[in-house]
């Protein structure tokens, strides 16, 4: 299972695999392709290429020419936990907004109390300003990445670290780990 994003198979896990039998990650990046969508990404060290490692979804090794293996890797244009993130925070964010219509159809007070003895994941810091949003605005759409949940901190916290590791500054880790953009 992959550190980066929990998933399986585990790409990252693969590439490094397979580098290991090349003796270097720049080696094998020397004879890889890496595609978001259908364009290619210039990354020549291991560096350029960690910002990615919860973004990889597919690797293909393929022929050995002249005892080299041709390697391409697929990779999502945001990393995996934060569409995950995306997906648990409007799945939240809609549950709150259904309990507001049915407090309102029954014509009790919509309250945060009421809130999480209605919904499972009550553990979630996201509940709370979003409870707030919603008793405002209850029509609102929400704004994607506005919040976050918990659920997959782990493997944010893993990109993190492993960034940090490579000398990437906190304003790329947070625009990075938190947007899924990058503008370095």
């Amino acid at each position: 299972m992959s550190e980066y994003t929990g998933k399986e198979p585990c790409v990252y896990s693969e590439f490094h695999m397979f580098a290991d039998k090349n003796k270097s990650i720049e080696e094998l990046l020397k004879n890889t392709k890496i595609y978001i969508k259908n364009e290619i990404l210039e990354i020549n060290t291991e560096r350029e290429l960690v910002p990615y490692y919860a973004n990889m979804c597919g690797i293909v090794c393929g022929t050995k020419e002249d005892g080299v293996i041709k390697t391409c890797i697929h990779i999502t244009s945001v990393p995996y936990f934060l569409s995950q993130d995306w997906e648990r925070t409007e799945e939240i964010y809609k549950d709150i907004q259904r309990l507001w219509k049915q407090c309102k159809r029954k014509k009790i007070p919509f309250t945060l109390e009421y809130i999480k003895k209605h919904i499972w994941y009550d553990e979630q810091p996201c509940i709370e300003p979003m409870f707030n949003e919603i008793k405002e605005h209850p029509y609102a759409k929400l704004v994607r990445g506005k919040y976050h949940s918990t659920w997959m901190q782990m493997y944010r916290d893993r990109l993190v670290e492993t960034m940090q590791e490579f000398g990437y500054t906190d304003e790329q880790i947070n625009e990075w780990v938190w947007n899924g953009k990058r503008t370095w």
